[in-house]
């Protein structure tokens, strides 16, 4: 081979393998490019997949709670209403055992002691109120210097004590006592939910 030839031949080996070497590094490149491309896509993929799940997994907690206190809601009202049931029907019982109790004997004693203690605390009382059914002791009552009131709402029985001149009364009815003593109950047994 002659000298211009194997220039040529050297020349060309040398631009071929710098061809192959900048072919070669480009390849590099692009591989590296596209993983790093491949890297980023797959990262975006993954924190979206992780922001959906944790959206959907609040929206399904969210839902949950949401179930759970609509059904311990409706357990606490029907607990509640089962609870107001009872304590109306034990004071409907003590109304009607009281309204046996008016009708007895021992009325009589029972409305003379009260009348006693709150005359006491009240002295300067000249009112009477009573319901119609206890008009057997207007005399009584009119003898101890009372003026007497029939009372139309339901009192079951008892009276109330006005002191007209100080405006002043005490209520012994047997209805509101039932009242309070059901306030009361209510109260000490906490029975609130």
């Amino acid at each position: 081979m002659s000298n211009p030839e194997l220039k040529i031949a050297n020349f060309e080996r040398m631009v071929i393998g710098e061809a192959q070497q900048r072919r070669d590094k480009s390849l590099e490149d692009i591989s590296r490019e596209k993983e790093k491309a491949l890297a980023k896509i797959k990262k975006e993929l993954n924190e979206e997949a992780q922001r959906k799940y944790k959206s959907e997994t609040k929206k399904l907690t969210k839902a949950k709670n949401e179930r759970v206190f609509q059904k311990q809601l409706e357990c606490k009202r029907e607990i509640l209403e089962e609870r107001q049931r009872l304590v109306d029907m034990l004071f409907e019982s003590v109304l009607r055992r009281l309204t046996a109790f008016v009708d007895s004997a021992d009325y009589e004693r029972y409305i003379d002691e009260c009348l006693l203690k709150s005359r006491k605390r009240l002295e300067e009382a000249t009112l009477i109120q009573i319901a119609r059914h206890d008009e057997k002791f207007e005399d009584k009552f009119k003898s101890m210097g009372l003026k007497v009131e029939y009372i139309d709402k339901p009192i079951i029985g008892g009276f109330i004590l006005i002191d007209e001149k100080n405006s002043v009364r005490i209520d012994e009815t047997l209805f509101v006592k039932v009242e309070q003593s059901k306030a009361e109950f209510l109260r000490r047994y906490n029975l609130k939910i």
